[in-house]
């Protein structure tokens, strides 16, 4: 959230939007992925003592490989126009600090969830998710997330909720 807030404002008028569970886009295509790893000394359920975040920001890029030249954009392409990093490294910093915060208050938490839910890619359209579990494809269509972040598919008829995995967005029958 903190990354897709960033970009509103330096794209505006862009709205970033969220691949569940880490991905953040600019007109469609990713600009931005992250990797989370965590360190639990307690029970397995007990929260996290030590969360480290690498953010990957595709920032004033003008091209990529051929591979991803369909799938990737930096903000510079975006926005159209070039980006400067130290204002934009202090906006991300700031909206880190502001969406941590907002994790501690229930209103704020609601908001902030809200504000995730409404920015999902491809919302409510199908989508395959290959389980991290099994590897095996589900079909589905995105309906939301819950309180701590899994998210909500509708399969056949029914929602389902999945906590790891990778999001596909190929045209699927869901």
């Amino acid at each position: 959230m903190a990354v897709a807030r960033t970009l509103d404002a330096v794209a505006a008028p862009l709205r970033a939007t969220i691949k569940w569970p880490n991905d953040v886009f600019l007109r469609g295509r990713k600009c931005c992925g992250m990797l989370l790893e965590s360190s639990v000394s307690g029970p397995r359920t007990a929260s996290p003592d030590v969360v480290v975040l690498g953010v990957g920001l595709n920032v004033n890029q003008d091209r990529f490989p051929p591979e991803l030249s369909d799938r990737a954009v930096s903000v510079k392409q975006a926005a159209r126009r070039p980006i400067e990093r130290p204002p934009l490294f202090a906006d991300l910093l700031a909206h880190l600090e502001e969406t941590y915060q907002a994790l501690f208050s229930d209103d704020d938490f609601a908001a902030l969830r809200a504000d995730y839910e409404s920015r999902l890619h491809r919302r409510g359209q199908p989508i395959t998710l290959r389980t991290t579990a099994t590897g095996e494809p589900v079909h589905g269509r995105v309906r939301g997330i819950t309180a701590n972040g899994a998210l909500r598919l509708e399969t056949k008829g029914t929602v389902q909720t999945f906590y790891a995995g990778e999001v596909t967005s190929q045209e699927t029958s869901g």
